[in-house]
């Protein structure tokens, strides 16, 4: 029963996440927008004060305006009202953040500068091809993310004692590459987690050669997925059936892949374009 659980939450970590670096993120994050009222309270009014008398950021003011970081956010409805209770400001403050993560936008980590942000996000659009809105963010969390980086943890914890190479270089690569594409950090953070358990479990060999294989098959499945979903252009239902059959069938065969024969397949049939 507990390898039957414990291979359960692996598999929901790994498409969970990688669904959510997806397009398929946009529907599913707007769906869970609508979980609760979201009628702007007094305690939201005092939170968004600052942005109300500047305007500044549009959609993205969360992350400039001071105010929506937990530590900020608890300062703005502590200091609302003068006599309300401690419950209730505990209340409201749960409330409030709640409803800011179920959107799209989600809460920052931390409070930035407005030209610092447009500054860098500028140079890695221009130079690297990244998105503002990848740079935003992977700077703040929603709850569409935070459910995945929580299903990622679980995964971790069900399997922090086993010294399987294989299984702990998939999680690795896996949760990597999702939360790098998707721009979720506390995914980011438990491929980490998982890649320093993993050398510590393993720490008598050399360096993380030992997980190399795991790590290919988890990277080459969540890239390979992500990639098919954001090519193909069809209804999502089909997008969805395709990209889990060719990924199966991928896993099933993997060991059997040559990346070499595949790239050299690639040049060969690149040049003959180029000639035609």
């Amino acid at each position: 029963m507990k390898k039957i659980k414990s291979e359960i939450i692996n598999n929901a970590s790994l498409w969970y996440n990688n669904l959510i670096a997806t397009d398929f993120h946009k529907g599913f994050e707007k769906w869970l927008g609508t979980l609760v009222n979201d009628s702007p309270t007094a305690y939201d009014k005092a939170i968004d004060s600052n942005y109300i008398a500047t305007n500044i950021g549009s959609w993205k003011h969360r992350l400039f305006d001071g105010s929506h970081t937990p530590h900020e956010m608890w300062e703005k409805v502590k200091n609302t009202f003068p006599d309300d209770s401690r419950t209730e400001e505990l209340k409201a403050y749960f409330f409030s953040m709640f409803k800011d993560l179920q959107t799209p936008a989600g809460l920052p980590l931390f409070t930035a500068s407005k030209e610092g942000y447009d500054k860098t996000a500028s140079y890695l659009k221009n130079h690297f091809g990244v998105p503002a809105n990848w740079y935003y963010d992977i700077q703040t969390v929603n709850l569409a993310e935070l459910i995945g980086a929580t299903i990622g943890m679980f995964a971790i914890m069900f399997n922090w004692n086993k010294k399987d190479k294989e299984l702990f270089g998939e999680m690795a690569s896996s949760l990597l590459i999702s939360g790098l594409i998707g721009g979720n950090p506390f995914v980011v953070v438990a491929s980490l987690v998982t890649m320093a358990r993993a050398y510590n479990l393993h720490k008598k060999k050399k360096g993380y050669n030992f997980f190399i294989s795991g790590f290919k098959k988890g990277s080459f499945t969540s890239s390979l997925f992500i990639g098919i979903m954001y090519v193909l252009s069809a209804p999502l239902w089909i997008e969805l059936m395709t990209a889990f059959m060719i990924v199966l069938i991928s896993r099933k065969y993997f060991g059997k892949i040559s990346f070499q024969d595949i790239y050299e397949w690639f040049m060969i049939n690149l040049k003959k374009i180029k000639i035609a």
